[in-house]
């Protein structure tokens, strides 16, 4: 069994409980297969602990999980900054040493999103001799999204493409975002492993009956484009009154409203606010099929989870959506087209009975589960250490 050092730019922790939980289900997976280490550093407010530093240590079967808190004090905003990212990276380092001075070093380090983490794995491959692969999840590399990779900073494009150019092996987790990086970065060569699911929550469980329950979650953030699925599932009722809508996520007071304008609100069109992972799933159990009306994605864990509960998707055509929707699992539909949407979901309540739910997740589950991507991840390590 191989020992593994993840060096974790994102990572859920007790300051931010989703940012970066893909990682984590990436890392529980990897965990069957090989002795996971994962080391992330989180800056803290003032008052979230005394002293300097917290610490936080998790172990369960071969993964373990340290993460280290840590607050500036500095009231200054520049000074804050240039201060706090000098001791995240001093914290960062002399985490690693942890790790890396004991009798068994790791077999390789694996970085997850470039910056900042792979500075850290540029140091290590110099001082140490320990290589890295990376697995990029930031969905940046577009025109779409307000901050794209073009627009960074001169520091932040540089350091990104130093860090892809010198892992041994480049993982993104779709092959959009892999294409995309060729192109606008430098050639080189990839493995696409996908997202992964927690099957014992995500699985087939036949719907109860009653209205047509379609479901979405997301952040709400603009680019999910919730307000189009609330105007759409609005106009459609007109001709089905059959259809209902339930929307997971943080609460948005601008989405909120509209959907109390057209009428509908805890009548067709509920929220049920921020949940559980657990709590997601038995949402996903009791709807018919799935909606994510994004203007751009880059591999979307809800849409993973959903076709393992065994639902038919209505997506748009963006990032890595296509690559894992097809006619066999859902309706593609172009980003913006909200009458292609209001046709599409017209077509899935219709009950045609075109999909097979338990069809769709048993497919899915081969595909996404943390046995297959943690099957995945350990080959992609056992390709490395056997190419030096």
């Amino acid at each position: 069994m191989k020992k593994i050092l993840w060096l974790a730019s994102w990572y859920p922790n007790k300051t931010d409980k989703f940012t970066g939980d893909f990682i984590q289900r990436h890392a529980k997976a990897a965990a069957l297969f090989n002795q996971i280490i994962v080391l992330h550093i989180a800056k803290a407010e003032e008052s979230f602990f005394t002293g300097r530093t917290f610490e936080e240590i998790n172990t369960d079967g071969n993964l373990t999980e340290h993460i280290l808190y840590f607050k500036c004090g500095i009231r200054s905003k520049p000074l804050n900054k240039i201060l706090s990212l000098v001791k995240y990276f001093w914290l960062f380092r002399k985490l690693m040493l942890v790790y890396v001075k004991d009798k068994k070093r790791p077999a390789l380090a694996h970085v997850h999103v470039p910056l900042k983490g792979g500075l850290l794995a540029l140091w290590l491959k110099r001082r140490f001799g320990i290589g890295y692969v990376l697995t990029e999840h930031y969905g940046i590399y577009n025109n779409v999204v307000d901050e794209p990779f073009e627009k960074k900073s001169h520091a932040f494009r540089y350091f990104t493409k130093k860090i892809i150019s010198n892992a041994i092996a480049f993982s993104p987790v779709s092959n959009d975002i892999g294409e995309a990086i060729n192109k606008m970065l430098l050639p080189k060569p990839y493995r696409v492993v996908y997202n992964t699911v927690d099957t014992r929550f995500f699985n087939y469980t036949q719907s109860s009956e009653g209205k047509f329950r379609f479901v979405h979650v997301s952040n709400m953030a603009a680019l999910k484009n919730v307000e189009g699925i609330v105007r759409s599932i609005a106009k459609v009722r007109e001709e089905n009154r059959n259809i209902e809508l339930v929307i997971v996520g943080k609460q948005s007071n601008s989405i909120m409203k509209l959907a109390e304008d057209t009428g509908l609100l805890n009548k067709a069109i509920f929220f049920a606010g921020e949940i559980s992972y657990e709590e997601v799933a038995r949402q996903m159990k009791q709807s018919h099929s799935f909606i994510l009306f994004s203007r751009t994605e880059n591999m979307p864990c809800v849409i993973l989870e959903a076709l393992c509960c065994g639902l038919p998707v209505i997506a748009t055509k963006v990032g890595g959506v296509p690559e894992v929707v097809n006619h066999f699992n859902g309706i593609l539909i172009a980003s913006e087209d909200e009458i292609g949407l209001q046709r599409a979901i017209l077509a899935m309540a219709s009950g045609d009975d075109r999909f097979s739910r338990e069809d769709i997740s048993k497919s899915a589950q081969l595909k996404f589960s943390y046995h297959t991507i943690g099957k995945q991840i350990s080959d992609l390590y056992d390709e490395c250490l056997s190419h030096p």
